[in-house]
């Protein structure tokens, strides 16, 4: 195999994945033996501000090429090098309260390094790996160690549209991808022409933008991710931050947007003194992925018409300081609640409704804009970690 770049991917460039910039810093060929066969793929390391960084990993599979996205993590419940090696094809693992099942081991090589590798990879160097899958929830988690350091990895698929729209590329298979459930959810939709335009506006943008990449509008759609196992129980209490909230509701959510289609928990949580806030797991379908918001007051132009009629990349402005940087509009999306229990507020005021929404962002916030043709939210706040919201509220399986 040559290790030459099959991908129009390049070190050096800069794109934006997520709301967050990152810049290619470099590119490394791995290879094993799978039956016998010698198998290759390129890993390409993805460094932004703060520390932050990603690897994008580029493959041929069975149907054809393949994008997936890893981060590096720390699991809730630790494993050495040692366990790690006892681990065999069908074993189940569950290192953040999430049972996969082991699915190859081996042992990687590293065959070419171009640019900045990640700290520590050199030609050369061989290291002992498994991947277990999570099929429910559509995720992989890799462990990889040499000698006694061992470190863990999780992340899932990724479409090439999203790689070529993040960094700027010419062309992208599967653009396709998850536009076909997107539609399909929005004509059941029963909500009045002035506030469906500016998501109908949104879903015939992008197939034109697939047509003119000469895709066919016929690809099925990616299939929908399911909610994350539930972990937070009605009643539990705990410090988030220096407040302390009680969960008091809990509602299963189905989001469609041009990523894909994924259910996500919302926790209605309520302070002492009855201030209340909405803890989001998998907020951009990553289980892994929590999101504390707190009401926003809407902008008196902001209306259900208005915000339809937002697309991606405008600004959105809540009144910010002179000189404050404000949100940028990131996606557009459909979405309904599949279930409700507690006290759940606005999502109760929704019914069986869908509603329409984006998300914006800022250098430090999120902001969640939602409506349909009589209501509109806004909550905004930022990404708390897993470790903490399991310390504030010990959750079950």
């Amino acid at each position: 195999m040559s290790i030459r770049n099959p991908t129009s991917l390049r070190v050096g460039l800069t794109g934006e994945l997520d709301g967050r910039r990152y810049t290619v810093a470099g590119r490394v060929v791995f290879s094993t033996r799978v039956d016998g066969e010698t198998y290759y793929w390129n890993e390409f390391n993805l460094v932004g501000g703060y520390g932050a960084s990603l690897t994008l990993v580029f493959e041929e599979g069975e149907d054809g090429p393949e994008w997936k996205v890893f981060q590096l993590f720390e699991p809730l419940r630790a494993m050495t090098a040692a366990e790690a090696a006892a681990k065999k094809v069908g074993d189940t693992v569950s290192l953040d309260g999430e049972d996969a099942r082991v699915t190859l081991v081996g042992q990687s090589r590293v065959v070419e390094v171009e640019g900045t590798a990640p700290e520590g990879v050199e030609p050369g160097d061989m290291a002992n790996y498994w991947n277990a899958d999570n099929t429910r929830y559509n995720r992989m988690t890799v462990a990889s160690w040499t000698g006694g350091e061992i470190e863990f990895y999780k992340g899932g698929g990724i479409t090439s549209y999203r790689v070529a729209k993040a960094f700027g590329l010419p062309s992208a298979d599967s653009v396709y991808s998850g536009i076909k459930g997107f539609n399909s959810f929005a004509q059941s939709s029963g909500l009045k022409i002035a506030v469906i335009v500016g998501a109908a506006l949104f879903v015939g943008v992008v197939f034109y933008q697939a047509w003119q990449e000469g895709e066919p509008p016929t690809v099925a759609p990616a299939a929908k991710l399911a909610a994350p196992a539930l972990r937070l129980a009605l009643g539990a209490h705990g410090m988030l931050g220096v407040i302390a909230y009680t969960v008091a509701g809990h509602a299963v959510v189905e989001v469609a947007g041009v990523g894909g289609r994924f259910e996500r928990h919302e926790y209605e949580l309520e302070a002492d003194d009855g201030a209340r806030a909405r803890l989001v797991q998998a907020f951009d379908g990553d289980s892994h992925d929590w999101r504390l918001l707190t009401p926003a007051g809407a902008p008196a132009d902001l209306t259900p018409f208005r915000a339809a009629a937002k697309r991606v990349g405008e600004p959105v402005s809540l009144g910010e300081p002179t000189g404050k940087a404000g949100f940028v509009v990131r996606g557009l999306f459909l979405c309904g609640t599949v279930s409700a229990e507690g006290r759940v507020a606005d999502l109760r005021a929704f019914g069986d409704q869908e509603f329409y929404g984006f998300v914006a962002r800022d250098r430090e916030e999120t902001l969640l804009v939602r409506w349909n043709e009589t209501t509109l939210t806004l909550e905004r706040g930022r990404a708390v970690s897993e470790k903490e919201v399991f310390t504030a509220f010990q959750p079950g399986d």
